[in-house]
């Protein structure tokens, strides 16, 4: 069993969001609170010419081509989306997103690596008791989002080519290590 942390290329030029943060609370973006987003929720914008509309998006929230969605949705079925729909004014050009609402667990080992306020990790260990049953999940120990995901879905993805992915293996600690 592997895990993988999925996570935007950072050396892709991706849309620059403008107004996210007037129209979307990142606390209703939970299981719990999801009711509160809009099912589709329009977003301004900007590209220069280096950017483009890659399959995968990290900030200011997990977001993910239609095709992308698709996928994870074919690997843990009860995925809850929202709708973003990245709209460039200037360029008259737009994108539609999915935003999954993905279960959070909490799983960090103490062996993990964090940042000295623990927003970020830098090196992931997470307990195997916790995750042996998931395709897909996200790292509640820390306020910054990081999605995980196991090897069978990376490779579905891997295999459709999808533009803008990063991969982070992660190590798995329990039982037998």
């Amino acid at each position: 069993m592997k895990f993988f942390i999925l996570k935007a290329r950072s050396d892709m030029h991706q849309p620059a969001i403008k107004n996210w943060f007037d129209k979307i609370d990142s606390r209703d973006v939970t299981r719990e609170r999801h009711h509160r987003i809009s099912r589709i929720t329009s977003i301004d914008v900007e590209l220069n010419r280096e950017s483009i509309f890659p399959d995968v998006i990290s900030f200011p929230r997990f977001m993910v081509a239609n095709k992308f969605a698709t996928i994870l949705q074919d690997y843990e079925p009860d995925l809850i989306f929202k709708f973003i729909a990245l709209f460039d004014k200037q360029n008259r050009c737009s994108q539609m997103y999915a935003m999954p609402i993905i279960k959070e667990i909490a799983c960090l080992s103490e062996r993990s690596e964090l940042n000295l306020n623990r927003s970020e990790i830098r090196r992931a260990v997470i307990e195997r008791k916790q995750v042996e049953d998931r395709a897909l999940f996200t790292i509640a120990d820390v306020p910054n989002q990081y999605i995980v995901a196991e090897l069978h879905l990376v490779e579905s993805l891997l295999r459709r080519r999808m533009m803008g992915l990063s991969l982070q293996e992660v190590t798995l600690y329990g039982e037998g290590d």
